[in-house]
């Protein structure tokens, strides 16, 4: 484990614990969202190194207790491409990865011009409100920005999960306001990640 208590350390974990732990994952995803395509099913990318107990179960016990497909990236400098190549359906992943790709978005978005900006602006205003006078802007932004970002992680990702650190509000917001669902994860490694 990473030691976020004191050094770093060794952790014996229990595999029922584990198991227990992929199935209340599966429960999520089969109660809160749509299934994925039968005839591909779902399609993870992962990133993380094998060695950390967060991967080894959200990125390999998991998929493998769904019965889904796993793709391994390259390496941080090809992820854009193996995420258009996989198009996943779910990643797991760290929640620095989450703020490098939030700034990377950004500065896209950035580049293409004062309409871009300001749709951005409006997106990160209204994200997580339920207000009547927002809706006309939010299907602007449905019709607009969001659809471009979605296709940045392959068009069909139903849930990014974010895990082994503290995530950053603000980075949740930003997702949230590109309408990707990010999902945070906790727990002690010691308990079973």
């Amino acid at each position: 484990t990473s030691g976020t208590g004191g050094a770093p350390r060794g952790v014996c974990q229990h595999h029922g614990a584990i198991l227990f732990n992929i199935a209340g994952a599966a429960a999520v995803l089969a109660e809160d969202f749509a299934p994925a395509d039968p005839t591909v099913g779902e399609v993870f990318l992962s990133f993380l190194p094998l060695s950390h107990a967060y991967e080894h179960t959200g990125g390999q016990y998991l998929p493998i207790g769904l019965g889904a497909q796993i793709y391994y990236s390259e390496g941080l400098e090809k992820l854009a491409s193996n995420i258009a190549e996989v198009r996943p359906t779910l990643m797991v992943v760290v929640p620095r990865l989450f703020e490098v790709l939030r700034g990377r978005i950004m500065k896209q978005i950035a580049k293409e011009g004062r309409l871009a900006n300001y749709l951005m602006d409006r997106a990160m205003t209204i994200a997580g409100r339920r207000r009547l006078y927002d809706k006309p802007m939010d299907l602007v932004l449905e019709r607009t920005l969001r659809p471009k970002v979605r296709k940045r992680f392959g068009g069909r990702i139903k849930a990014l999960v974010s895990g082994g650190a503290p995530l950053n509000p603000e980075v949740g917001t930003f997702f949230s306001a590109m309408g990707l669902t990010l999902l945070q994860g906790y727990g002690q490694t010691e308990a079973g990640p």
